[in-house]
């Protein structure tokens, strides 16, 4: 009797094709994804050192500067009395400076109107800017004037529309010239207030009026009640203008300002007040402002050493080691980098021709220590050898500075054709191949699953007749004569 119990169609062949396609390609992928793995670390990891790189290339770049160490700063006595800022073109030196007056603008108002809608009167005025003379009368008067041709002058057309005071206060402020409108109040009465914008005796206001509604353009009334010219003096000069006066290193000078520029090449004034006694401006080298640009530069400097520390390390008591262990890349250019700061750069005179003679020594780990204080001796007993120490950029006679060289090195490492970039290069070009052979797996673990598939779907067929013709013969078989009779 043959049976075939539990074949054909009880076979579960999803889950037999499965395991076995699971079986064969899943080592394949696990190599594969360890790999992709690996190398996305290793991408990860020289991303950071290109940071690092980076960070220390901006710090390098600046100490390269020759300008960096041209930085100076000036300090005042008296700052109530006396600003003071400089630029890089400024020289070290000392100063006395005393103030007798300070600059101001001029100020002039109307006789009192009964309220801001009152009607001035209808016309032109023509107002233009420089320096008068006074004839010596009281209220001033001028007696000439002489056109300053850096301040524009200009014409307001007085109309009806707009003939009140508030009306010709808007209209002179419309023409945004060196002058500004106002309208106070006193107690007894409203009046038009006409203040220069600029300080100095050259600044100072001339008022014409002409096409006066009441024929008249001089008289007191209408709006000539405005003008303040040569011959006519309606407005009352309540402020009249001057120039700042000082006596710099016993040098008298004037300024239409009371910020005073390149009295000395590079030093701006402010003057603030008079003073009874000299006030002292003192400009140096800001040895402090170079001195954190050194500190910077020694701290990125720490945190690309610690970093390479942490992906180069091996621990052979703890079997630990970092990300690139090993990597000739990543030794390269630490020691690209590190070879620089002992270097020492010939051809300069005195004694500061190494970075540990101006401080910045390099301790057991590597990284480095500066001494702040070692420093500003350093660049204060010889400013020019510490300059040149860093930003010296000289010909191929002699050597260039420390900065100035790291730069260099440091730019080549961060160029598109640079190690790091082309490192980065192979490790993308690895990675796309992971991912082809990761699709060719794919397409081929396919195939295989479609020939288990169509085997086992040609097995399970053939079990199925097998069974079927087992279960025929069983049938025919108990039909026979004597088949499955008792014995008696």
């Amino acid at each position: 009797m043959v049976a075939a119990t539990g074949l054909g169609s009880g076979i579960d062949i999803d889950a037999l094709v499965t395991g076995l396609v699971a079986a064969e390609k899943g080592p394949i992928e696990q190599r594969l994804a360890v790999r992709e793995s690996e190398l996305a670390a290793d991408q990860a990891a020289f991303a950071s050192i290109k940071s690092a790189v980076a960070a220390l290339e901006d710090t390098v770049e600046s100490l390269a500067s020759a300008d960096t160490f041209a930085d100076m700063k000036a300090t005042s006595s008296d700052y109530s009395n006396l600003g003071v800022t400089v630029s890089s073109s400024a020289q070290v030196g000392s100063y006395s400076v005393e103030i007798t007056r300070l600059a101001q603008s001029q100020s002039l108002a109307s006789s009192a109107y009964s309220s801001t809608t009152s009607v001035v009167g209808t016309g032109t005025l023509s107002l233009s800017f420089g320096t008068p003379t006074y004839d010596g009368s009281s209220p001033a008067n001028y007696s000439g004037f002489s056109a300053n041709s850096a301040l524009t002058a200009f014409s307001v057309d007085i109309t009806s529309e707009n003939n009140t005071l508030a009306g010709v206060r808007d209209a002179i402020n419309a023409k945004n010239g060196p002058v500004s409108a106002s309208i106070l109040s006193d107690g007894s009465g409203y009046r038009l207030m006409l203040s220069a914008t600029n300080t100095g005796v050259d600044s100072s206001i001339k008022i014409e009026v002409s096409s006066d509604g009441d024929s008249n353009n001089t008289d007191a009334a209408g709006l000539s009640a405005l003008a303040f010219d040569e011959s006519t003096n309606h407005l009352q000069e309540m402020q009249a203008a001057t120039d700042a006066a000082i006596t710099f290193n016993g040098l008298s000078i004037s300024s239409s300002s009371n910020e005073i520029k390149d009295v000395v090449d590079g030093v701006t004034l402010t003057i603030k007040a008079t003073n009874t006694a000299a006030d002292t401006v003192t400009v140096s080298r800001d040895i402090g402002q170079i001195s954190s640009k050194v500190k910077d530069f020694t701290d990125k400097y720490n945190a690309f050493i610690k970093l390479m520390s942490e992906l180069m390390m091996f621990n052979s008591e703890a079997n630990t080691r970092g990300q690139l262990q090993g990597d000739s890349t990543a030794r390269m250019v630490m020691n690209h980098v590190r070879q620089l700061i002992s270097t020492k750069v010939s051809g300069l005179a005195g004694d500061y021709t190494t970075l540990s003679a101006v401080g910045v020594t390099t301790q057991k780990d590597n990284t480095l220590k500066f001494d702040e204080s070692a420093f500003s001796t350093a660049i204060s007993a010889d400013f020019s050898s510490v300059k040149d120490l860093f930003s010296r950029s000289s010909g191929s006679d002699r050597m260039d500075g420390i900065a100035v060289s790291m730069n260099t090195t440091l730019d080549s490492l961060l160029a598109s054709s640079g190690v790091l970039e082309s490192r980065n290069d192979s490790i993308r070009d690895q990675l796309k191949g992971i991912n082809n052979d990761r699709e060719a797996l794919n397409k081929r673990f396919a195939a295989v699953e479609a020939r288990y598939f169509k085997e086992f779907n040609a097995m399970d067929s053939l079990l199925s007749e097998i069974t079927s013709t087992g279960e025929f013969l069983n049938q025919q078989m108990s039909n026979l004569p004597g088949t499955n009779r008792s014995k008696k």
